[in-house]
């Protein structure tokens, strides 16, 4: 006995299933960026030794190059409205 429409059935389950291998193949993909970022994040985090906030705007590049002279690099990020500086120390990159 045959069934109707059984031929469009198994064509159907055909297509799913190669556009499952595809999601498949682009989710592994994904996942392997992902993994890459994460690795150069973890790695950017570890460097980061400290972060000072500055209200006195005024004395920050005395600090800035005895952290420099001292071989750290450093991040100089204005915040509340210019008013203070974040400092961000890391080790330096070039070793």
């Amino acid at each position: 006995m045959r069934y109707p429409g059984k031929d469009t059935n198994v064509i159907q389950i055909e297509q799913m299933a190669a556009e499952n291998q595809m999601l498949r193949c682009e989710l592994k993909h994904m996942q392997e960026e992902v993994d890459c970022y994460r690795m150069d994040i973890e790695r950017d985090v570890a460097a980061e030794c400290g972060c000072v906030i500055l209200s006195n705007t005024g004395c920050y590049q005395d600090f800035i190059g005895i952290l420099i002279n001292n071989g750290y690099a450093v991040e100089v990020i204005p915040i509340q409205n210019g008013r203070s500086l974040k400092i961000i120390i890391s080790e330096s990159e070039e070793k």
